[in-house]
């Protein structure tokens, strides 16, 4: 677990470098920059509102976040549900024209949280909590916004594994953010294995799809989580096998 730790915190610091608070290629979000503040028009006025955010801190442990809109006081965002890596806060309009605030909380319990701006404050909406026995998750933010869905970019950490990027997607459904459980690697990475691995044909089954020994490789497609367990989904030769993220005193995979 100690060791877990030291990869997510490294993993968090690298994925907190260079993002930029523009995106030009979509008018649907904007990310907060390192100085916590944006001037972005979400409430129709003549003018772009300024937007901020302040942390309080007693140490490393987050004690406020308070959003300022124009200087004024919009909200308190949930304190207790974050880690001392809270950040990568986006605002973001939807199809339905209305604007959402998302933060992102990383730690080896990491969260999603969204707040909608409504009466002139920013309010929560839901929250949605990462909590694995295979590995952690962690995300470096939003990387698009189309309709009522947020895809953002993440990183999940397995003890077999290593890292997997992967597009995790929300959708606004029911006046929350809900989604599932099965999302697509950013990029078909293949990986090399040390050892010999057995890949099976679904989640908790003995029956073996396909094999792959020491120095063979095959291509991550997709990531599967079953309420704590994990499974990365791997091709090989047109099949698909499973591999789920058991305790390991090592990788199985070359870095």
């Amino acid at each position: 677990m100690k060791k877990l730790g030291i990869v997510l915190c490294s993993m968090a610091c690298m994925m907190s470098v260079g993002t930029s608070n523009i995106h030009a290629a979509s008018a649907n979000y904007i990310t907060l920059s390192k100085t916590n503040r944006v001037a972005w028009n979400f409430t129709g006025s003549s003018k772009a509102e300024k937007v901020k955010i302040k942390a309080k801190k007693s140490g490393k442990k987050i004690k406020s976040l308070k959003v300022y809109v124009n200087n004024k006081y919009a909200g308190s965002l949930t304190s207790h549900l974050v880690s001392r890596n809270a950040g990568k806060y986006t605002l973001m309009r939807l199809s339905n024209g209305k604007t959402y605030l998302y933060l992102a909380s990383t730690s080896t319990k990491s969260r999603d949280l969204f707040y909608k701006w409504s009466k002139g404050k920013f309010r929560l909406v839901n929250y949605v909590t990462h909590d694995y026995d295979d590995g952690a998750d962690v995300t470096s933010g939003v990387i698009n916004v189309s309709g009522k869905s947020v895809t953002l970019n993440s990183f999940f950490y397995g003890y077999r594994t290593g890292t997997i990027q992967y597009e995790r997607k929300y959708k606004l459904k029911g006046g929350k953010f809900v989604c599932g459980n099965n999302f697509k690697a950013s990029s078909p990475t293949a990986k090399v294995a040390n050892c010999k691995i057995n890949f099976t044909v679904k989640p908790m089954s003995n029956d073996v799809a396909f094999t792959l020994k020491k120095g063979e490789s095959a291509k991550v497609v997709r990531v599967l989580f079953k309420g704590k367990k994990v499974y990365v989904i791997f091709k090989k030769n047109g099949k698909l096998g499973y591999l789920r993220n058991v305790s390991s005193a090592s990788l199985y995979f070359k870095a």
